[in-house]
């Protein structure tokens, strides 16, 4: 019985570091695209730059990488 648990606990942990991992670099990859873009159209874009708060920026740089991570397989 305690083997199996501890087969599980090795198992699991091995799952919950894997998808940490991916979470991170799926997530990374796309702040690396997505901070750019958002930092060229606010400086580039009077019209971006005026409509958008800091909290609109923020939403758009951090929310791709959210949905990047999530999305991946």
């Amino acid at each position: 019985m305690n083997e199996e648990w501890l087969a599980r606990e090795l198992h699991r942990k091995k799952c919950t570091e894997e998808a940490v991992w991916s979470a991170l670099t799926g997530a990374l990859g796309a702040l690396a695209v997505s901070a750019p873009i958002v930092y060229a159209a606010n400086t580039y874009s009077p019209t971006f730059r005026t409509r958008l708060n800091v909290s609109g920026k923020t939403a758009l740089v951090s929310i791709i990488p959210e949905d990047q991570a999530c999305l991946k397989p």
